[in-house]
């Protein structure tokens, strides 16, 4: 593998399914741009405004991303209920530091909200014009906002009110140095995730979790075709709202780009999780798998 001068790095935010309104363990980022050869990379996307530094400066990148996601599903299983039925967005606030020649920080702030369903007549209106299957979107009425999650066990959880406040605020720490453990070629990451966030309106999950993760240099397999991939591991501690959480969530992700000019690349990238619950719903105790296709300049 040869490190390109050009590197393919992975689309921000990593990629999550839409049950993030229940499932609000955060994964390890992967560490972003040339870092790890003592550069500091200059990349943007679809939805990101980012700004690296120059080399030797302690900041070496801050970047701003806005996720929406309008989700509409649900299921029954035993003894348990499932229902996401609204809107969610994530503005996330990153920044990337130099502690010293080896080690970088980064820290994670997200901003979410919950709110109604504003997109529900537009893509019913896409689907029936397409005539694509509607997941039983008719049955329901629509602009509302109703998560609600029931296992016969514990309290029911249920979110009806648009809501919008901190999310759990996560730190990382990068070992980056040439030779360094495990081997030049991966970055070794180690985290944890604050339980900043509040559990009653699904913006946390109330516990302290553990982080960790491994993100590799770019590859290249030609001039124009390059790629870059990422393991992540998190340890998820006790929260007393999410009782069937899982303990331990494996991710995984692999981002391929092509450069088809000096400017412009296309990027696809693979992004699968563990299940986020011990759950019999294949909503929550499925793996997951998420395929994000992306431009950059």
């Amino acid at each position: 593998m040869t490190t390109s001068a050009q590197a393919t790095d992975f689309v921000y935010p990593a990629a999550r399914h839409s049950l993030d309104a229940l499932t609000p363990v955060v994964m390890p980022y992967p560490l972003g741009g040339n870092e790890h050869t003592g550069t500091t990379g200059n990349n943007s996307t679809t939805g990101n405004d980012s700004s690296a530094g120059k080399s030797g400066d302690r900041l070496k990148r801050w970047q701003a991303s806005l996720t929406h996601v309008n989700q509409f599903s649900g299921g029954v299983a035993g003894n348990e209920e499932l229902l996401l039925d609204g809107e969610r967005s994530v503005l996330s606030l990153n920044t990337l530091v130099a502690l010293s020649a080896c080690w970088d920080m980064s820290v994670n702030v997200p901003l979410i909200a919950h709110a109604d369903g504003y997109f529900d007549r537009s893509i019913e209106s896409w689907h029936r014009f397409f005539n694509l299957p509607n997941g039983d979107r008719a049955d329901v009425a629509p602009d509302q906002l109703d998560v609600a999650y029931t296992d016969g066990i514990a309290a029911p959880l249920r979110l009806s009110n648009a809501s919008a406040s901190l999310g759990d605020v996560s730190l990382q720490a990068y070992y980056h140095c040439a030779g360094g453990w495990p081997t030049a070629q991966w970055v070794p990451s180690f985290g944890i995730k604050l339980p900043t966030g509040d559990e009653s309106e699904l913006t946390g999950n109330g516990a302290t979790d553990l982080l960790a993760g491994l993100t590799s240099a770019p590859f290249q397999w030609s001039d124009k075709l390059t790629g870059r991939a990422a393991l992540g591991l998190a340890l998820a501690g006790d929260s007393s709202l999410f009782a069937q959480e899982s303990r331990q969530i494996v991710s995984g992700s692999l981002v391929l780009g092509y450069r088809w000019s000096a400017q412009h690349e296309w990027l696809a990238q693979l992004d699968v999780n563990s299940a986020s619950f011990d759950s019999e719903l294949l909503e929550l105790g499925d793996t997951t798998a998420q395929l994000t296709v992306a431009w950059r300049r």
